[in-house]
């Protein structure tokens, strides 16, 4: 059993990065082929299988999650488009995994993290992300970070998802 499912209405889905494991990933981040972000968290288990919330977020809203700007309860329960996909993966490999869309609104609110957590990793944002040098403003320096456009709090230029 993976908790990336693969051949879903999600896509194929590639991991970023775990924040939270215990015996499996239980809070991570992840993007399909077409460079779309998920932020997912595991909410049960019962003898047949694993459920996950996971939720679809552009790469602004990716950077305020992993800055702090927004926490992980925010994350999900305002979801930018107001959809979270309700993910039930089969211990089975022989059963289908099942992928339903419910409104952010309807999550239940003991599946959420609690407000005022947020993502813990030292990893630098600049992994996740090229900027197109071709869109930087004139006054910003090509050699500019994701890390000194956050502190500095300059508008970023547009970020581009790459696959490490």
């Amino acid at each position: 059993m993976s908790y990336l499912p693969q051949s879903t209405k999600l896509g194929k889905l590639e991991l970023i990065e775990v924040y939270e494991f215990y015996d499996k990933p239980l809070l991570f981040s992840c993007r399909n082929e077409d460079n779309d972000i998920f932020l997912a968290v595991f909410i049960d288990e019962n003898e047949n299988f694993d459920t996950w919330l996971y939720t679809k977020m552009s790469s602004q809203r990716f950077t305020q999650v992993w800055s702090g700007e927004i926490d992980l309860h925010d994350a999900f329960a305002k979801a930018e488009k107001e959809v979270i996909f309700e993910v039930q993966i089969p211990y089975d490999n022989e059963q289908p995994i099942a992928v339903k869309t419910i409104s952010s609104s309807l999550i239940h609110e003991e599946w959420l993290p609690l407000p005022g957590q947020f993502v813990e990793t030292s990893t630098p944002l600049s992994k996740f992300f090229s900027y197109e040098l071709s869109k930087l403003e004139p006054i910003c320096s090509p050699v500019m970070t994701i890390e000194r456009v956050l502190m500095e709090s300059v508008k970023p230029p547009d970020l581009v998802p790459v696959f490490a």
